[in-house]
């Protein structure tokens, strides 16, 4: 029993990429929103230095980055990551290429490319991101200065202009803000992870005080009105397989209303029980008497909202199963089946425990009998 002290927490977090997928796809929403002015003031500047090969690839970027913000729900993490990122890194090294110190608004998107890849990805990503923008900064500058390159337009007239200078800020601003609100989100996540985190530590430290120390029937019963009350639940049951007619439940323990029920037996056919035996753990979040309208005993318990998972013996074959229920829809969909499928794994050894005393009993009854 002691082991039950130790259970490990890796189920029920709140999943980290998950998370970063939500605040990518809002980023996505945003630069590409804000990529319109940006676009126009970056054309705007065709006043003061004429067109510039280099604004083919600013509009190639913007619109590849239209085309993901599109395609976001049809494409994979990392290309929805990766590409803003290649093509802002890529947008600000050429603009460094061509402009010199001139392309100012290439500097806050270099200072981006790290931060995004850093919460996107990862530390050591981000740090070799770091490495190839300073390595290839460096290689820009150093032809720069050996050659003495200089941008094919007037340098006083365009640091002079207000497309220049409105640009510049522009694109700082927007490189600030989706930096900022990434990091809002991401400890807005964290944050909310760390509380969920609290409240299933201390949910399942009360479920394995209170059934630790008990084995058999009271194990069962302990286990129903711990569910109950630390999942507020209006119903949790425990049943197993009819020996001999697999498609009936005769349960073990029932909890309902906060308190403890009589034992009852009922048919599969036509429930969501019937699916969880079969199939594995299910979970209905509302409308349950909808979904099996056959099902009467769902209706006379008021139940809008189920979930359930197999109980299996040693040998993987199914031997009854573990039900929450409740009369309203259930919210904390994750913390419930998990904590159903890490007490299952208890409940299915001590369901099998009892088989097999039951057994002995019976085989040892048919000796004395045969004496």
């Amino acid at each position: 029993m002691m082991g039950w002290s130790k259970i490990k927490l890796d189920s029920l977090n709140v999943s980290d990429m998950e998370a970063r997928s939500q605040i990518i796809n809002t980023v996505l929403i945003i630069i590409s929103v804000l990529c319109v002015p940006a676009l126009v003031l970056a054309l705007f500047r065709i006043t003061i230095i004429g067109w510039q090969p280099i604004m083919y690839v600013h509009i190639l970027s913007i619109s590849a980055v239209w085309t993901v913000t599109l395609l976001s729900k049809h494409l994979p993490y990392y290309i929805r990551a990766g590409v803003p990122i290649s093509l802002l890194a890529f947008s600000g090294l050429l603009s460094l290429w061509s402009f010199g110190f001139a392309g100012s608004a290439a500097f806050p998107l270099l200072i981006l490319i790290p931060i995004l890849v850093s919460i996107f990805f990862d530390t050591r990503s981000s740090y070799i991101s770091l490495a190839l923008i300073a390595l290839i900064s460096s290689f820009i500058a150093i032809i720069t200065v050996t050659q003495h390159r200089l941008p094919p337009f007037d340098l006083t007239d365009y640091l002079t202009s207000w497309p220049a200078w409105s640009l510049a800020i522009f694109v700082s601003l927007m490189t600030g803000g989706s930096v900022t609100f990434a990091f809002a989100k991401l400890k807005e996540h964290l944050t909310a992870s760390s509380i969920v985190s609290n409240r299933q530590t201390k949910l399942l430290q009360s479920i394995v005080e209170e059934t630790s120390t008990s084995t058999g029937e009271d194990f069962f019963r302990h286990l129903t009105r711990s569910i109950c009350e630390g999942l507020r639940i209006d119903y949790a049951l425990i049943g197993e397989i009819v020996p001999g007619d697999a498609l009936r439940i005769k349960t073990i323990a029932v909890r309902a209303k906060g308190k403890a029920a009589n034992n009852i037996e009922y048919d599969l056919d036509d429930t969501p029980c019937q699916n969880v035996t079969e199939f594995g753990a299910c979970c209905y979040p509302e409308n349950v008497q909808t979904l099996f309208p056959e099902d009467i005993l769902l209706q006379d318990m008021g139940v809008e909202s189920y979930a359930g998972v197999p109980l299996l013996s040693s040998e993987g074959k199914p031997l009854g199963l573990l039900v929450a229920l409740d009369s309203k829809p259930m919210q904390d969909i994750d913390l419930i089946n998990s904590i159903l499928t890490i007490f299952s794994t208890r409940a299915s050894a001590e369901l099998e425990r009892l088989q097999m005393q039951d057994q002995a009993k019976q085989q040892e009854q048919r000796l004395k009998f045969a004496i």
